[in-house]
């Protein structure tokens, strides 16, 4: 591999400087807003995976923040600290993505597969995702800047976009990691897709049947939608890494990563109104004096999924088990925050 002169590739430069830029600084706004809105309800898998990705846009283009964008022998100390965070960040973006993509999964299996609930609360621990994309990307981080160390020679302008460190071990382990993160967030995310349209199917035919538990179905559309776009994007940047660095177009479809989660998560119902300055109007269709608490319930009628059910007037039982007029028994009952940080109910019979 030779050094490349990046002024052969100015268009490509152009695009891939604005992918990155406008990902960092829109995620910096998109995280802002999201904690604002949503504060401590705020999904934390989302809100790693936003400051992951600002991480990552703003190091891979660290030479064009720095005004190196068109220096074939940029400054050695940005040089390595630019070539082992491009390295590091193909298994920090993927990680961060099958963090996000668990999540929904294991939530969903725990109530579609309640055996897999040991499994799936261990996989869903919030720590455990939190940690997981920083677990292999900070090691990979640290052995290239030490074997690029050792090997200065070895340190080069070897894209039109960032430098390398042009040793096969560190660049092998970076395509591993993100290849084998990013086919477990497809077939998760795919696995999960197939059990979301079943059950709307079984919903729409009248159906009352089991719901993703903890999560609204449209953030984990969003996150599906999310994982499908990462995939198409990493299959690029990992045919990139096996092949030749001055293969711009893998380079551009993984700088592109970044935008993509804006658009997706920015595209949220509480996002938009904050930004527009437009409250919720939507009527609560369940009454206000309906409640689980110790004192007698008047008769209610409220609807739950598709399903009409009155409430005989009888002290409800506690949740888990709850009976509802005559013969009427939900045996799952499960209270989360949807995307707007508004409590609702997913229930199974």
């Amino acid at each position: 591999m030779s050094v490349v002169d990046p002024s052969g590739y100015i268009p490509q430069l152009v695009v891939y400087a604005t992918f990155n830029i406008f990902a960092a600084c829109g995620l910096v706004a998109l995280l802002t807003v999201t904690l604002i809105v949503q504060g401590f309800t705020a999904n934390p898998s989302l809100v790693n995976l936003e400051i992951i990705f600002i991480i990552s846009s703003s190091t891979s283009s660290a030479l064009i923040w720095t005004g190196h964008a068109r220096d074939t022998h940029p400054p050695f100390g940005l040089c390595l600290f630019n070539a082992a965070a491009t390295m590091s960040n193909t298994p920090l973006m993927a990680g961060a993505a099958l963090a996000l993509v668990l999540k929904v999964w294991g939530i969903g299996m725990g109530i579609w597969h309640p055996r897999l609930t040991p499994l799936t609360e261990w996989a869903t621990w919030t720590p455990f995702l939190l940690l997981f994309p920083f677990i292999s990307a900070i090691p990979l981080f640290l052995a290239g800047i030490v074997m690029g160390l050792e090997h200065r020679d070895q340190v080069f302008r070897g894209s039109p976009f960032y430098c390398v460190v042009n040793l096969d071990t560190p660049q092998t382990t970076s395509s591993i990691l993100g290849a084998a993160f990013t086919l477990t967030s497809l077939v998760l995310a795919a696995w999960t897709s197939v059990n979301l349209i079943k059950t709307r199917q079984r919903a729409g035919r009248g159906r009352f049947t089991e719901d993703p538990g903890s999560v609204s179905p449209v953030f984990a559309t969003r996150v599906l939608l999310f994982s499908f776009f990462v995939g198409a994007a990493f299959v690029s940047g990992i045919v990139a890494l096996t092949s030749e660095f001055d293969a711009v177009i893998p380079d551009i479809v993984v700088a592109s990563c970044g935008v993509g989660a804006f658009f997706i998560f920015a595209s949220a119902k509480p996002i938009l109104q904050f930004v527009f300055c437009r409250g919720d109007h939507r009527k609560n269709h369940v009454p206000s004096s309906l409640t689980w608490g110790s004192e007698p319930i008047t008769p209610q009628e409220f609807t739950l999924a598709s399903m009409t059910i009155i409430h005989t007037g009888k002290q409800p039982s506690t949740p888990g088990t709850g009976s509802f007029g005559q013969g009427i028994q939900i045996t799952r009952v499960k209270e989360t925050l949807d995307e707007e940080g508004k409590p609702y109910r997913w229930s199974s019979l």
